[in-house]
């Protein structure tokens, strides 16, 4: 059921239904988003963000990440700020899924909300930072994609902002992260940015935060650099003493 709240600048829906989960008929688990946008209509149909909190796979909900949705549509975007669920009732995978199920959802009902489906983004922090930043580098690779609706639809993003971005190097770099995610490195390689970047991913710009001891600075120094490898834009600005 729709429910509408508005401000002086932003309409926002809690509607979207990002997939449900059923046993024997019996809905047992749904996903939830809520949508942000401008309250000016504009004239030609505007960018559409997905915005993904973080929480280390296992806690938080997408209320927390509202201010962005709110900054967003403040700034004229349309923006989804989604839920997924938590390690460790799932995988990693498919919380995974459950991010790709997001940007179908958006694209699929971008016309509804006069969203261009050709102008995606996704911006993340720490644990979102790794789903968005994944995102750009695995678009349509069928072994991620989860069976979330809108089948057929596109998961490709054509811009990533990562904040605190886990880049899970497969080589033994990272080891908090590892094992706190508990996955081999055969596991890690599908599921990494690092390690799926490639010269179709879409331009990243990395934030991190020069003192950040969960989520190492490191990890976007790495993604930076694989990204100038591989010859696709990338920017990394850092936050001294955050």
């Amino acid at each position: 059921r729709d429910r509408t709240m508005m401000n002086c600048s932003t309409v926002i829906y809690n509607i979207g239904i990002i997939r449900e989960f059923k046993s024997k008929g019996i809905t047992y688990k749904k996903l939830h988003l809520d949508l942000f946008l401008p309250t000016q209509p504009k004239n030609k149909p505007i960018p559409g963000i997905v915005a993904i909190h973080g929480g280390g796979f296992y806690v938080n909900r997408k209320i927390w990440y509202e201010p962005f949705g709110q900054y967003l549509a403040d700034n004229g975007f349309a923006a989804v700020v989604i839920d997924y669920r938590k390690k460790p009732a799932v995988g990693l995978k498919d919380i995974v899924y459950d991010s790709k199920a997001a940007v179908r959802w958006l694209r699929a009902n971008a016309a509804k909300y006069n969203i261009d489906p050709n102008w995606i983004g996704a911006v993340g922090s720490s644990a979102g930072g790794h789903l968005v930043s994944l995102l750009g580098t695995t678009a349509n690779i069928k072994e991620l994609e989860g069976n979330g609706g809108n089948e057929g639809v596109s998961t490709e993003v054509q811009a990533v902002v990562g904040i605190a971005t886990p880049a899970l190097v497969a080589d033994g770099k990272n080891s908090t992260i590892k094992r706190m995610i508990g996955l081999s490195n055969e596991e890690i390689k599908q599921i990494s940015p690092y390690e799926n970047v490639n010269s179709k991913s879409a331009p990243l710009y990395l934030i991190h935060g020069t003192t950040d001891f969960v989520v190492k600075p490191e990890n976007s120094q790495y993604l930076f650099d694989k990204y100038k490898e591989k010859g696709v834009h990338v920017e990394l600005t850092w936050m001294e003493g955050e």
